[in-house]
């Protein structure tokens, strides 16, 4: 199952590692992939959609889920 997210705050691609390492550490992700263009993170695997948000609003990146 694949969760995407519209990340905002992204300005860089510091920005970018940044996100998808926090992506990367909750349980059930199995591939992060970003673009920064369209600010979309996609997350393979099954990762709870509200942890995911959570972690990245923390991070200064507001983060919403997209269908």
């Amino acid at each position: 199952m694949n969760s995407r997210y519209k990340v905002k705050s992204m300005k860089c691609n510091g920005c970018v590692s940044t996100v998808q390492n926090a992506l990367e550490q909750p349980g059930g992700s199995e591939s992060v992939s970003i673009d920064l263009g369209t600010a979309i993170a996609e997350i393979g695997g099954n990762i709870d959609s509200d942890e995911g948000i959570e972690v990245l609003t923390d991070l200064g990146y507001p983060a919403s889920k997209q269908d």
